[in-house]
């Protein structure tokens, strides 16, 4: 599996933390044993801390930027402050490969053909880019409830979550939020996967499920699941 997507600082303020991390880098220390590179972008100095932090068994490769892009947050649950580089000054970041697990970059566009491919838009991709930008046999984006009324430019979770499929001919899974919450798939041989940004790898194994728009029980109204089968092809 390749791995794409950002290598950035991150700063909170309470409690304190200073790091070089990004989505990217982290899902691949995660999923070490399955990854066989990690395609990014970065500055030097922060792409010399991201191989050091992932060890050398795993190949890391970057388009070089100029200086450090990075977050502050107050809390692990407040919005970002971006700083450093604006978005998409670098050239696309072109991926061919059967499994890939991608993640926006607020620096350069991406180029992906894929068997399978998972992404996660990061508010950083919209559903022209997402298009345009990525062509796999299987499809599945990767969203918060934010992210996908965005996408599907509507207020109700479920109509945004049509419109992002239909658009898009991909498998979408949502949860309510990374860092509070959890929400679940449904059953297949008595697993229950949980999503979060960060394990959004987690379904490149378990892309054959069959599945439809749910709802919570517990929560009438609050969408849970949805997916349908990609029709686009990368061959």
């Amino acid at each position: 599996m390749i791995v794409v997507g950002g290598i950035y600082e991150e700063i909170c303020h309470e409690p304190v933390v200073e790091w070089v991390f990004g989505s990217g880098t982290r899902a691949t220390a995660i999923a070490r044993s399955s990854v066989e590179a990690f395609i990014s972008a970065s500055d030097p100095d922060s792409l010399g801390v991201a191989r050091a932090a992932l060890g050398g068994d795993i190949e890391v490769r970057a388009d070089l930027r100029e200086r450090p892009i990075g977050f502050v947050y107050d809390t692990p649950i407040s919005a970002n402050r971006l700083y450093g580089q604006p978005k998409q000054q670098g050239e696309m970041l072109a991926v061919e490969a059967d499994q890939v697990l991608a993640f926006g970059l607020v620096e350069v566009p991406l180029n992906i053909r894929a068997r399978q491919l998972v992404l996660d838009p990061q508010h950083s991709i919209s559903v022209a880019e997402i298009q345009t930008q990525c062509v796999a046999d299987d499809l599945v984006v990767v969203a918060n409830v934010a992210e996908v009324r965005k996408l599907g430019a509507s207020r109700d979770a479920v109509v945004a979550a049509r419109r992002l499929l239909s658009s898009t001919h991909a498998s979408a899974f949502f949860r309510d939020s990374c860092t509070r919450s959890k929400s679940t798939l449904p059953e297949k041989s008595g697993e229950r996967l949980a999503i979060c940004c960060t394990c959004a790898l987690r379904l490149l194994m378990t892309s054959g499920i069959a599945m439809s728009a749910t709802t919570s029980k517990r929560q009438p109204g609050r969408f849970t699941a949805i997916r349908a089968r990609s029709t686009r092809s990368a061959t």
